[in-house]
């Protein structure tokens, strides 16, 4: 009872140890889980804010070309003489397509009374380009410089509108017309690819779309986008991914985060809707991991080491236990001893008191005990050492009695359990003989 007290004394907090140790690492697992859903939407929100630093540096960029290209001598000189067969700015489009990140550029002059002067992608010139377009008609009237990006019938782009003077004199506009393909590209050197989309509501306005193409009336306005990105959106709705443009997205199956970001027009109403992708391999969450890893190892480590105390002191008990019950063991049977040494001597002082020869004998023939009286006659005591056998110290020889005359009263006893009564002739030490008559009766237990 008092085994099974303390076994049960030391699970209990064994349990509890345990019992603690997989609540924490299960709240730790979960919580792991919530940091690594917290890592993708930081990195959801940088790369939005990578794509809108991206597109203000290409705003600034073309500025900076526009500014610094209205001020070109060679263009006031074309204004003024009405003449642009100096002009070269399709091969500065090129060069800088080939030395520089701004690829797709192109350029416009307009006149000051809304004529288009020159275009670096055609020839064609001479229209009133002021009546199709408000933007420019606005800017004849108040010239300021105008940045913004709008959708017109060829494509989505940016468009940078810097007003041309000659001294005091209002000569034309010189127009920056730039695609976002070099975004996509230095996103994509980012280790982030895009599909840049313009809004289905300006479908029927694009109708000489550059790269002709369009999924589910939205229409593709990066050329250098991947196949396998437009085939990701294609199998599910446009519309339901645009409803994420707070969050983000896990692709599992494509191991991709989807990441969508919103771009208006000037009255604030969709116009692009560009979604990003990044491989889940390229996030890097093994700190979290082996945070979480580390953690797992000490909660063990504490629980195995607190197990391990609660074992040392069950022991401990179990020890204390085990000696105060040897104690009181001990004590009993030192008790017990005293009690039985008091009682032999008891029976000792009863058969030495008795005048009759009185002897036990076990059954193999060993004298156990014997009085004064059996010693007197036999001449041996018990003290001599060694064992005893009766026929040695009765009879003088080295077996039990056989004959017919001399038959062996204790043999019959351990026969039949019955007492024995024979008359013996003893030779006893020294070589004396006599006859005694011999009553042998069973102890039983």
């Amino acid at each position: 009872m008092e085994e099974k007290f303390i076994q049960g004394s030391s699970q209990l907090p064994l349990f509890i140890v345990l019992s603690i140790s997989i609540a924490v690492a299960a709240f730790y697992y979960n919580r792991a889980d919530i940091q690594i859903q917290e890592r993708y939407a930081t990195v959801a929100n940088e790369m939005r804010e990578q794509t809108q630093i991206l597109i203000d540096e290409k705003k600034e960029a073309i500025i900076l070309i526009a500014l610094s290209l209205s001020n070109n001598a060679t263009i006031h000189q074309a204004l003024k003489s009405n003449d642009d067969s100096e002009l070269q700015l399709n091969q500065f489009s090129k060069k800088l397509e080939k030395n520089t990140p701004l690829k797709n550029i192109w350029f416009q002059i307009i006149k000051n009374n809304g004529d288009s002067f020159y275009r670096s992608w055609t020839k064609k010139k001479g229209d009133k380009i002021s009546l199709a377009r408000l933007d420019i008609a606005t800017m004849l009237k108040k010239s300021v410089i105008k940045s913004s990006i709008s959708t017109g019938k060829f494509d989505m782009t940016f468009k940078t509108m810097v007003p041309i003077y000659d001294s005091e004199t209002f000569l034309g506009i010189f127009e920056v017309i730039a695609k976002f393909n070099s975004i996509a590209t230095k996103l994509e050197n980012k280790g982030i690819n895009s599909v840049f989309l313009v809004d289905q509501a300006y479908k029927k306005q694009l109708t000489k779309a550059f790269t002709k193409k369009f999924i589910q009336d939205y229409y593709v306005t990066n050329t250098n986008v991947k196949e396998q990105y437009l085939k990701l959106l294609q199998k599910n709705s446009i519309q339901d991914a645009i409803e994420f443009k707070n969050s983000y997205q896990i692709d599992k199956v494509n191991d991709l985060l989807m990441v969508y970001f919103a771009l208006p027009d000037i009255k604030n109403k969709p116009m692009g809707h560009f979604f990003l992708f990044k491989s889940l391999q390229n996030i890097d969450v093994s700190d979290i991991y082996s945070a979480r890893n580390k953690f797992f190892f000490y909660v063990l480590l504490l629980a195995l080491i607190f197990m391990l105390f609660i074992r040392y002191i069950a022991s401990i008990q179990a020890a204390q236990k085990i000696k105060s019950i040897n104690e009181q063991l001990q004590d009993t049977v030192s008790i017990k001893d005293r009690e039985l040494i008091e009682q032999g001597l008891f029976l000792q002082s009863v058969m030495d008191g008795v005048s009759n020869s009185v002897v036990v004998i076990d059954k193999d023939y060993n004298v156990k005990m014997m009085n004064k009286m059996a010693q007197t006659m036999t001449g041996y005591t018990l003290s001599d050492g060694g064992n005893h056998k009766c026929y040695k110290i009765s009879h003088n020889i080295d077996a039990p009695c056989s004959s017919e005359h001399n038959a062996c009263p204790h043999g019959n006893v351990f026969l039949t359990g019955k007492t024995s009564k024979v008359v013996h002739e003893h030779h006893i030490k020294g070589g004396q003989t006599q006859f005694v008559e011999i009553t042998a009766t069973p102890l039983f237990n």
